[in-house]
């Protein structure tokens, strides 16, 4: 299995919000979770407006969204 995991990173620079895709560590993800091996994902509505910084959904950035996902548990 892979070390590290591909992630759209939200981040806010002056103001205005900025995307990226990211390698992160495993070690970026919160403990005691499950570990899935994602295939497929997508975001939602509201990750959608924070990705074009049209409100104010996200309260601390970096900020990496994707709610709805398929795979496998690892």
């Amino acid at each position: 299995m892979a070390e590290t995991f591909r992630a759209l990173v939200l981040d806010q620079q002056d103001g205005n919000t900025t995307s990226r895709f990211e390698d992160l560590p495993l070690s970026a993800l919160p403990e005691d979770d499950v570990l899935v091996e994602v295939a497929y994902s997508t975001l939602n509505y509201k990750d959608g407006l924070a990705i074009t910084g049209a409100g104010k959904i996200v309260r601390k950035f970096p900020f990496v969204p994707g709610i709805y996902f398929a795979g496998r548990v690892r």
